[in-house]
């Protein structure tokens, strides 16, 4: 527990040692997992809410009781929808299973079988608790936004990385029993060995290999087109699955809505002159959820724009601009227009 204060003190005074105030990491999630608790226990969801990050620090504000007439986004309704039909978990499940993959649960589940009992000393009992809060945290996230990542199941498996090493000491050892039974033991087991290790580097080499997301270049060529038809702006607010796209965009400041939520009380402190949403194309409610957007920017003088000439994939993104911004004269393909192709 010590070692987190003594990182913290280390890189401000080195690494962040021209930074205008000291930095202390980011704490967006203690606070979603803080209102989701006291929505369980009381009932009642909580007034006060992190309200977003600039991504050129890590620093936070909050604002209490800042009621702001908006949209249901499509993502909490998805929430409910998902937890009404027991959806949810299966969810959590397909992502937690595609983040683990088939050798590594394979394993964990042999290590944990193996040292059961060892899981008890008190040298060992914290690993496990640690590991089931983090895999709550994800929980909660799921459960708050609608949407999570496998990535998010990072921190718990390098928890469970000793017991997922013993699973494989205990099958090799297991194996090299079996092999050693048979005639010419001595001489296969190197062959054994080297095949379960040449084995793991090919699963891993065609998995790695074979992880391409596609959506990550049509991200990139959606903010080079945005760039080239757009000037310099302020400010931009984005939402977590279109941070990608603000990139390559020409701006002073950047907010991120790390959460549904955040994201008005964001738009409503920052006003800022571009705001880049995904457009949630496959939900049952895009249609309404696009025209209440552009009921809810035009009282902000914020027009979507035209996305015709974008490249392909730019469809599942909502792009509003200040329509008495600098940049919103830039170019005849960012045409304000009141509904989208």
């Amino acid at each position: 527990m010590a070692m987190i204060p003594l990182l913290i003190l280390l890189m401000n005074v080195t690494l962040l040692r021209n930074h205008s105030q000291w930095e202390f990491g980011r704490f967006a999630q203690v606070t979603e997992c803080y209102h989701w608790v006291s929505k369980k226990i009381t009932g009642v969801e909580t007034t006060e809410h992190l309200i977003g990050v600039d991504t050129t620090r890590s620093s936070y504000t909050t604002t209490t009781k800042f009621d702001i007439p908006h949209p249901t986004h499509p993502l909490a309704v998805k929430s409910k929808a998902l937890l009404l039909q027991g959806e949810l978990f299966l969810q959590y499940q397909q992502n937690f299973f595609n983040s683990m993959g088939p050798f590594t649960i394979l394993f964990l589940t042999v290590g944990l079988f193996v040292m059961f009992r060892d899981i008890f000393h008190r040298d060992k009992c914290l690993y496990l608790p640690f590991m089931l809060i983090l895999m709550l945290g994800v929980w909660i996230r799921l459960s708050s936004s609608g949407s999570a990542s496998g990535r998010f199941f990072l921190l718990a498996y390098l928890l469970a990385v000793p017991c997922e090493a013993i699973g494989v000491l205990f099958s090799m050892s297991k194996l090299s029993q079996w092999r050693s039974q048979q005639k010419e033991a001595n001489r296969l087991r190197p062959v054994a060995i080297g095949a379960l290790l040449s084995l793991f580097f090919i699963v891993g080499w065609v998995d790695s290999l074979s992880s391409n997301d596609s959506r990550r270049k049509s991200d990139v060529l959606c903010g080079n087109w945005l760039r080239q038809h757009c000037k310099k702006v302020e400010t931009i607010v984005t939402e977590s699955p279109t941070l990608r796209v603000s990139y390559p965009v020409d701006f002073q400041e950047r907010y991120n809505a790390n959460l549904p939520n955040d994201l008005w009380r964001l738009i409503e402190q920052k006003q800022p002159e571009m705001v880049i949403l995904l457009a949630h194309t496959k939900s049952d409610h895009a249609q309404q959820w696009r025209e209440e957007m552009t009921r809810f920017f035009a009282k902000r003088t914020m027009s979507p724009v035209s996305m015709k000439g974008a490249p392909e994939g730019a469809e599942r993104f909502l792009i509003f601009i200040k329509t008495d911004s600098p940049s919103s004269s830039r170019s005849h393909s960012l045409t304000r227009t009141a509904n989208r192709d």
